[in-house]
């Protein structure tokens, strides 16, 4: 639920223009009027910059997991499950956070350097999802 104020009468039919905000508009690769090129790039780093931390999450994440059934914490099937959600987060990460970034608006220098952080981004997703996918393999042969 939200209060709106209004300066004048709505009529019926009328339409009625929301502005959210340039902060919000930025935060959600939504068009504004007020939103300079920098300010757009700079947006696009930032989400690029937590979509880098949260693949080192992940990372992490892996690497505990694998230790963890090492040192004998963790059972086959639940490091199996571990490493089978991991995946699916890296996955979703990489289609919805890393490629989602929207060009739209974004400067020339900042086109490239979105396209050479999302295809730095990318190398790492691929390395890992290789050594998850290896690691499962290693696991299902175990089970066998």
């Amino acid at each position: 639920v939200a209060a709106i104020c209004v300066s004048r009468n709505v009529e019926v039919g009328e339409e009625l223009l929301v502005d959210y905000g340039l902060q919000y508009c930025l935060r959600n690769q939504l068009p504004h009027p007020d939103a300079e090129d920098w300010a757009l790039d700079l947006a696009a780093f930032s989400r690029l910059t937590h979509c880098s931390s949260r693949l080192a999450a992940l990372e992490r994440a892996a690497a505990a997991a694998a230790q963890q059934w090492s040192d004998g914490a963790l059972s086959l099937g639940s490091v199996e499950a571990e490493i089978s959600r991991v995946q699916a987060q890296v996955k979703e990460l990489h289609a919805t956070g890393i490629m989602g970034v929207q060009m739209r608006g974004l400067s020339e220098v900042g086109v490239e350097q979105v396209k050479e952080l999302q295809h730095e981004l990318t190398k790492r997703v691929d390395r890992l999802l290789g050594t998850l996918s290896a690691s499962l393999e290693q696991l299902r042969v175990q089970i066998t």
